[in-house]
């Protein structure tokens, strides 16, 4: 059976203010509507970074493997993370739709991202977004429009 064109996601402003994609397949949005930068934080991030907190000494180089890099929002929650904590951080992610790697963002995205870029692992995942996020946008930029990390 043939999949339907996705080359084109509907974007939708979530709850804190950050953005998800809404798959042109299936429908389902791919992050929380309450909030997909607080999902990313809470579901991904912070179980994360009490495993990576536990070990002694603290690791300064992190290895991920993630199924289905998606729109990306994990990978830059992570990103912001690690580059706080002065770790390096390498990702290997399997994804079943390059489709969706292949989306530009959209300047509201992209807008949005630097407004709520959060330094995760803090207590509040709306902080005020520090300069490293403008670094941090470009290179999902950059790995969206490329294809590889």
């Amino acid at each position: 059976m043939e999949r339907a064109d996705t080359t084109t996601l509907d974007w939708v402003e979530t709850g804190d203010g950050s953005f998800t994609a809404r798959s042109g397949e299936c429908g389902e949005l791919y992050h929380s509507s309450a909030g997909a930068w607080s999902e990313c934080h809470e579901v991904y991030v912070r179980p994360f970074l009490d495993e990576i907190g536990a070990r002694s000494p603290v690791p300064t180089r992190w290895v991920v493997l993630e199924i289905g890099l998606g729109i990306g929002l994990n990978w830059l929650a992570l990103a912001s993370a690690a580059a706080r904590r002065g770790a390096s951080l390498e990702i290997v992610s399997l994804e079943k739709d390059a489709r969706v790697l292949a989306e530009p963002l959209p300047p509201r995205v992209i807008a949005a991202l630097r407004r709520t870029t959060a330094p995760l692992g803090s207590e509040n995942p709306t902080d005020e977004a520090p300069p490293l996020a403008e670094g941090l946008v470009e290179s999902l930029e950059t790995l969206k429009r490329d294809r590889s990390l």
